[in-house]
């Protein structure tokens, strides 16, 4: 019975900070201190506590469940899509290896992750990777001498939408990790 529930680990050898910056706009030495749900009071960003504005920020979405979706789930101006989660996110369980800790994440967000990636499409995928190779001031985390590099990438993108459908359609949670 839990081996029709299974399936195998998706591996992303080294591609998967490019990958991650290209659906985050974030670098994975950037900290996040949140986690995106859509349906989670517990994402909210960790925040000093001397900082009056930011109080008055989370009183404000604490007193009113509407603007919690908007201060919470990180998204691109682009497109508004919270692939926060794709990589790098959920919650942290056990000691620290390799990268980090291992995350999980609930089937709920395991939907919600293929959801966003669907919504995202390679043609998205594609226009940030131009966007960001068009800039002057370029991360230095993609090869962007290479020609091929946007196609490979392309196709780890591909088997990431495969992956998170896949759980999706078996109802399963997550756990990711990198090593």
């Amino acid at each position: 019975m839990l081996r029709e529930w299974q399936i195998s680990e998706l591996s992303l050898g080294k591609s998967w900070r490019e990958l991650h910056f290209l659906l985050t706009g974030y670098t994975h030495t950037d900290k996040l201190y949140f986690l995106v749900s859509e349906n989670s009071l517990n994402n909210l960003p960790k925040i000093p506590l001397n900082n009056w504005s930011f109080f008055k920020l989370i009183h404000k979405i604490i007193n009113n469940q509407r603007h919690i979706e908007q201060y919470t789930i990180p998204t691109l101006d682009i497109d508004h899509l919270p692939l926060v989660n794709v990589i790098m996110g959920g919650t942290e369980i056990g000691n620290k290896e390799g990268y980090g800790k291992h995350r999980y994440l609930p089937p709920d967000e395991v939907r919600q992750v293929a959801k966003a990636l669907s919504e995202l499409s390679e043609n998205g995928f594609i226009a940030r990777y131009k966007r960001e190779e068009i800039k002057q001031e370029r991360v230095s985390i993609i090869d962007w001498s290479e020609s091929e590099t946007v196609d490979y990438l392309i196709e780890y993108y591909q088997e990431i939408i495969a992956y998170y459908i896949e759980a999706t359609n078996l109802g399963n949670a997550m756990l990711l990790y990198l090593t």
